[in-house]
């Protein structure tokens, strides 16, 4: 095996030089652009909250981790729609600005009625940690809505 590739400020420890940090910072600094678009999505007697970046071009579905929520993508769905990607994030039930409400649910149904209200579909989906182990059912039971996936550190189910 051969040796690790480092930056040339990185620690070893997965963190950089304070001159990599302050290279890093201004990016951090900046206010993150809020959605374009905000909506309600109903699905059974659940209601979710749906954030969206717009542009006109192809749907990147940004699904959050299970310890975070949807305001996880705000500093990625920006640079994303810049780029002309339209972006779709929302927040599960008991996440974010979603309640939880106690019934019999799956996270897939919930997911297929944010992709049907918000016409996202095919997308691009990024899934973080839950996130990711969700996008990964949606693949696997629904590939028509799935043009490519970003998994980070996925849970799969």
């Amino acid at each position: 095996m051969g040796e690790a590739i480092r930056h040339e400020h990185d620690n070893g420890y997965g963190a950089g030089s304070q001159e990599c940090k302050q290279k890093a910072q201004p990016a951090l600094d900046r206010p993150a652009r809020r959605a374009d678009v905000r909506q309600s999505v109903s699905a059974g007697l659940f209601v979710c909250h749906v954030a969206a970046w717009d542009a006109a071009g192809p749907t990147v579905l940004a699904l959050h981790p299970g310890v975070a929520d949807s305001r996880i993508w705000q500093w990625c769905a920006p640079a994303w729609a810049d780029a002309g990607y339209r972006v779709i994030a929302y927040d599960r039930r008991g996440f974010g600005e979603t309640d939880y409400v106690a019934e019999n649910h799956d996270d897939l149904v919930d997911l297929l009625a944010v992709t049907q209200a918000t016409g996202s579909r095919p997308a691009v989906v990024v899934g973080n940690s839950m996130g990711g182990g969700l996008a990964l059912d949606l693949a696997l039971a629904h590939p028509d809505h799935v043009t490519a996936l970003v998994l980070i550190a996925p849970s799969p189910t």
